[in-house]
């Protein structure tokens, strides 16, 4: 498995907050420290604010132009995917993954609506976008007491955890 920190920077926050930066010399300390770190993880920024179609939906244009980008880092590692205006990256990243699994999302919603705008990846929809016959998904939601009676449910998906 790969050691890689993606930070996908598409509104600039990342910058203004110099996470890069931070990272780096939290890695630096951690190897410092550690005897045995069989490799240092590779810290990797790459800019997607020239790619327009991003903000809460992802057009198909941008959707393609982004999984060409990150095609060659594969799906391993931390992704830090800028503001919650992105979670639809996931999708992205889990298309990248070839061996079956499931997925656990903890969230306030579901992310499993049907899109406002024809067949558009967005925020709200991705979870349902992701699902296919090799991926399971299993979408928990913080605050759903009033659909369902149970702070935290299954909402989609078969799953071996009992919540």
């Amino acid at each position: 498995m790969k050691n890689n920190i993606m930070i996908m920077n598409f509104s600039g926050v990342y910058e203004m907050q110099g996470l890069k930066t931070a990272l780096e010399k939290k890695v630096d300390s951690v190897v410092a420290e550690a005897e045995n770190m069989a490799a240092k993880p590779v810290i990797t920024q790459l800019d997607f604010q020239d790619i327009p179609g991003t903000n809460c939906y992802c057009d198909s244009l941008a959707e393609e132009e982004i999984g060409k980008r990150i095609i060659p880092f594969g799906p391993e590692g931390l992704h830090f995917l800028d503001s919650g205006n992105y979670h639809y990256l996931t999708k992205l990243w889990l298309e990248l993954v070839k061996e079956p699994f499931e997925l656990l999302v903890f969230d306030h919603h579901t992310d499993m609506q049907h899109p406002a705008f024809g067949g558009i990846l967005s925020c709200g929809g991705w979870i349902r976008e992701a699902c296919n016959p090799c991926r399971t998904a299993t979408a928990c939601n913080g605050r759903n007491e009033k659909r369902t009676g149970r702070r935290w449910g299954r909402t989609v998906g078969e799953s071996n955890l009992d919540l």
